[in-house]
């Protein structure tokens, strides 16, 4: 069995996506505080024929499996539910993902965004204009470890690409 996977060393190409506010805002009572169909389109074509991996809460305030992607959540108390499966941890969830040889994403919520970051070597995040009341974070992103690759800007929003950078080895 699957238990554990060293700090910054995925082997598999993991990419967070996440639409947050400038102060990192991404929920709010279970919600997504924001209404912006035309992300939710770009949302779902980049995560289309992929692994999309969330927390039971994310699953939760989703309601249903996402269609056109295999649907695992993280989860020691959710019983087996049609359409998706259920992994008991985060590592567990990765390796069953790589096991399925397809793209993994991490769509949320804040606890698994805060395991999986330092695993991932791409994010996608969508930055919403305007304030929003949140009670659910994106973890603080270090600059030093993600370089930006790619802006497109859009209506109420702007989609960046970052990349971890390679790491610097010193002896």
């Amino acid at each position: 069995m699957f238990t554990g996977l060293k700090k910054g060393a995925a082997t598999m190409n993991l990419t967070l996506v996440v639409a947050m506010t400038s102060d990192h805002v991404i929920g709010h009572e279970g919600k997504i505080p924001w209404k912006l169909p035309e992300d939710l389109n770009l949302f779902r074509e980049l995560t289309w024929g992929g692994v999309v991996i969330m927390g039971r809460n994310t699953w939760s305030s989703i309601g249903r499996p996402l269609e056109g992607r295999a649907n695992l959540v993280v989860s020691q108390t959710l019983p087996a539910t049609e359409g998706i499966v259920v992994c008991p941890t985060l590592p567990y969830a990765l390796e069953t993902a790589k096991r399925l040889g397809k793209q993994a994403f991490i769509i949320g919520g804040e606890q698994i965004y805060r395991e999986a970051l330092p695993l991932a070597n791409s994010l996608v995040i969508s930055y919403v204009e305007g304030n929003f009341v949140g009670d659910r974070h994106f973890p603080e992103l270090d600059l030093e470890i993600w370089g930006m690759v790619r802006q497109e800007n859009y209506l109420g929003f702007a989609r960046k690409f970052y990349r971890r950078r390679a790491e610097e080895t010193s002896n």
